[in-house]
């Protein structure tokens, strides 16, 4: 004897059941949008009328008047027009002039006094000491710089003194490895105050020359 399963039954009613295809919903859309897309112009061309594609009126526009206030464009001549002709003298500065008028026109009071202008001074450049030969010994290779007789260095024989109106202590600022590029060396020589140290790399072309221009400057100079 056979026994009766409804779970069992269910289970295979379910397994036949099959879900459209992804393919079958794209199609479907594609066709709706051509539907959608092909319905106007059938409409426009079994219903509508050649007609309407006509104008039906026109709307007339007045061209513009020439005017008569002459424009500095259309001048022929290469000088520009002076706008503050009239309102400011010739030779008066015009932002003291116009300072003193409001914006319609009306004059506000006395022309104020021109601004003084600042003369910058540039500070003199302290003079190196002079070249001191007995800081100076003669060697296989050379002038070579050397303590003298009186136990000396080149270091104290040609430091700048620091000023005595001070009493603060003295820090020293020293730039080195100049004297390989040629232009950055100037730069140094020209825009550094002449209280900066400038240390030159020994083997540096043209060394000498580049000491003479430091000191001539001003600068304090190591060589390195």
């Amino acid at each position: 004897m056979t026994s009766y399963d409804p779970n069992r039954r269910l289970a295979v009613r379910r397994s036949t059941l099959s879900l459209p295809s992804r393919r079958h919903h794209l199609s479907l859309a594609l066709i709706a949008l051509l539907i959608l897309i092909a319905t106007p112009v059938i409409f426009a061309r079994f219903f509508g009328e050649d007609s309407d594609a006509q104008p039906r009126g026109s709307v007339s526009v007045a061209s513009i008047p020439d005017s008569d206030l002459p424009s500095p464009l259309d001048a022929s001549s290469d000088t520009l027009p002076d706008l503050l002709s009239g309102s400011v003298a010739e030779g008066d500065n015009p932002t003291d002039t116009l300072a003193a008028i409001d914006a319609l026109g009306n004059p506000m009071g006395e022309k104020p006094a021109p601004t003084p202008r600042a003369a910058v001074r540039q500070p003199t450049q302290p003079k190196a000491p002079p070249l001191d030969p007995s800081v100076t010994r003669q060697s296989d290779f050379g002038l070579i710089p050397g303590p003298n007789d009186a136990g000396r260095t080149p270091l104290e024989v040609y430091r700048n003194t620091p000023p005595s109106t001070t009493t603060r202590v003295p820090v020293s600022v020293i730039v080195g490895g100049l004297g390989i590029n040629g232009s950055l060396t100037q730069r140094a020589i020209d825009e550094l105050p002449a209280a900066v140290t400038l240390s030159f790399a020994a083997q540096s072309p043209s060394l000498q020359s580049w000491i003479d221009r430091a000191r001539a400057r001003g600068h304090e100079v190591l060589l390195e």
